[in-house]
């Protein structure tokens, strides 16, 4: 059975019983699987397109249905080039010069923020799923879209909202952003008036404050909590410190491996 019949006969099913994750699960397979390289969705785009497809899943039965489209996949393919577009233009307005600028000075980042998300990804691809979700969720790094899947079965097993886990989510990375961008402001605004300023202690006062505010840049912003991670996976918080920290030393042995090399 082809990807495209399956997806028919798991939207009929959804539509007889309103039961909608076997259709979940199978536009989830078709997008990464089949979709992600049709569409050429970047990889750091391709979490968000999960996220936002199947929160809309229930919006896109509905214009299936009303305007009696005959091809469920082309629809599904314009549907999912729709959101990508509206994911990319919000990228694009978040990458303002400055932001750029301020992150491609030398030493700004540190080793989970220079790497990009597919290289992390390729790092924690030989660790347990478990082990990969909670490090993903406690260090607020990208969630690549196969641990994704695992998400939704853990929170399931513990008759946890999948759709609410994602909510909650995406409500928690848009605050950190919103706390990122107003540091960023503030230190480009004492790279202006570096260049202003005349006065030797006024500049050596500016110079000390902006040094605070990049160490706070470079902190690696904390998601989830240990405490909350081991509410909703069951797991003992000692546990989940001791894997994700044994994790990331892994990652940066590596990471220096590779750099040496």
């Amino acid at each position: 059975m082809n990807i495209e019949e399956r997806l028919n006969i798991t939207l009929n099913k959804f539509i007889r019983s309103g039961e909608i994750e076997d259709f979940r699960n199978t536009v989830s397979h078709w997008l990464i699987e089949e979709a992600r390289y049709k569409i050429q969705i970047k990889e750091e785009c391709i979490s968000e397109v999960y996220i936002r497809l199947s929160e809309k899943l229930q919006r896109f039965v509905e214009l299936y249905q009303e305007r009696e489209i005959k091809s469920l996949i082309g629809f599904l393919y314009i549907f999912t080039k729709n959101i990508y577009r509206n994911v990319r233009k919000k990228m694009e307005v978040e990458e303002s010069d400055d932001f750029l600028k301020l992150w491609n000075e030398p030493g700004q980042k540190n080793l989970i923020t220079n790497i990009q998300e597919e290289k992390v990804w390729s790092l924690l691809r030989q660790t347990r799923p478990i082990t990969r979700l909670l490090v993903y969720l406690r260090y607020n790094i990208e969630i690549d879209p196969v641990a994704y899947r695992y998400l939704n079965k853990y929170l399931k097993r513990y008759n946890l909202s999948p759709l609410e886990f994602r909510r909650e989510l995406l409500i928690r990375k848009e605050n950190l952003k919103t706390k990122q961008k107003k540091i960023i402001g503030d230190i480009v605004k004492y790279n202006r008036s570096l260049f202003r300023v005349n006065d030797n202690e006024k500049y050596k006062n500016l110079v000390q404050r902006k040094k605070l505010l990049s160490r706070r840049l470079r902190k690696r912003e904390v998601l989830f909590t240990s405490e909350e991670l081991s509410k909703v996976f069951r797991i003992k918080r000692e546990r989940i410190l001791r894997d994700t920290n044994e994790c990331i030393r892994k990652m940066e042995r590596k990471g220096n491996d590779n750099h040496a090399a």
